[in-house]
């Protein structure tokens, strides 16, 4: 089948895995000769795509509304999802879908494909009647994608499938498209190794633990850094702390906000050393961790938790340091390894690109579209 439907209510401008992987996935399916439309929230439609974008009149939450509205847009489009790809490709329009059976309508499609990420999946299960109807939903699936193994394995715990209708397919580095009309200004690095950090200012991508691993090292290194801090503010308590925790002498640590995705390369070239301590919080996982990848492309030795899919984004040992989350100590021992030896920084750099190269947005579209 030539046509895909893709479902989400995770896109541009709004950030986030599920959006990255809509957009990376739509544009590769495109470029392989497929006839892609993304069915969006309302708002997310003002940017040019190699697809075709087509709004769903809601926020863009989970919540009850929003899934109650692609619902309806479901239903209108039923005819054209007969003969089509139909990939629900984030929670949301999953949810509207399982609880589309409680009216007794299931949607009939040419062919149905899944993708979880992680965090929906213990959320859904959580939930004594999401579980039932994502059990009873998943039959009609021709396919179950995951971004990692551990996601799978996640799935796996919960729910009953055969492995044959089962996809592991990763992410690939990201495709940096749009860049902001105003200048980038980086902090002076005034020949200072640089730390990286690129994600939400949020509890789960562990942000404080890189700050707490800076301030006990000796000061002699302390004195040779630089922590770049990149990603938008989503929680403004940890934010807080994040701050009180920089305001350390000699600590050298800029909190440089959200940036366009296309001005994303200029920092990563910028940049010595990546670290993002991903901690499991609440119902929330690292399912794979893109940015890994992103940051393994431009060459960056990768410093990390052990958690989720990440040690599947890197290659523990050869591009990667990962350590086992609340070991402050680990992370210190890491820090030093690689802020003492510029040569291990090159050479695991160079590893990371060799292994990136691996990854492919077109070899996902062809495995899932055929």
């Amino acid at each position: 089948m030539n046509k895909i439907n893709l479902i989400t209510h995770e896109f541009f401008p709004k950030r986030g895995g599920a959006g990255s992987v809509v957009e990376e996935l739509a544009s590769a399916a495109s470029s392989i000769g497929k006839s892609v439309r993304v069915l969006v929230p309302e708002n997310d439609t003002a940017h040019e795509w190699p697809f075709t974008v087509q709004a769903i009149p809601n926020s863009g939450s989970h919540s009850f509304y929003s899934c109650l509205k692609t619902y309806s847009s479901m239903r209108r489009l039923q005819a054209e999802f007969k003969d089509s790809v139909v990939h629900l490709a984030e929670p949301g329009p999953i949810l509207a879908c399982i609880y589309a059976q409680l009216t007794g309508f299931v949607p009939v499609f040419g062919k149905l494909i899944l993708t979880f990420h992680g965090s929906e999946i213990l959320r859904f299960s959580r939930r004594t009647d999401q579980r039932s109807l994502l059990q009873k939903f998943i039959k009609y699936a021709d396919k179950l994608h995951f971004l990692s193994k551990a996601c799978r394995d996640l799935f796996l715990e919960f729910y009953t499938v055969d492995t044959g209708r089962i996809a592991v397919l990763p992410g690939a580095p990201s495709k940096f498209r749009k860049k902001s009309d105003a200048e980038l200004i980086l902090p002076d690095r005034a020949g200072k190794i640089v730390c990286l950090t690129v994600g939400r200012i949020h509890p789960r991508k562990g942000q404080h633990n890189c700050i707490e691993a800076i301030r006990r090292l000796p000061e002699s290194l302390i004195s040779q850094i630089q922590y770049w801090v990149v990603g938008p503010v989503v929680d403004a308590k940890y934010f807080q702390r994040l701050q009180d925790l920089a305001d350390q002498p000699g600590l050298d640590i800029s909190f440089i906000g959200e940036v366009e995705d296309g001005d994303l390369p200029i920092i990563y070239s910028e940049a010595d050393i990546f670290i993002m301590t991903s901690v499991p919080y609440r119902q929330s996982v690292e399912g794979f961790g893109l940015v890994y990848l992103d940051a393994a492309k431009h060459g960056l030795p990768v410093i990390a938790h052990d958690i989720g899919g990440v040690a599947e984004a890197v290659k523990d040992g050869e591009s990667a340091i990962l350590c086992e989350p609340g070991n402050v100590d680990g992370l210190i021992l890491a820090l030093k390894q690689l802020l003492e030896n510029k040569k291990a920084r090159d050479e695991m750099g160079n590893n990371g690109k060799k292994f990136s190269d691996q990854f492919s947005w077109e070899n996902m579209a062809k495995e899932l579209y055929g």
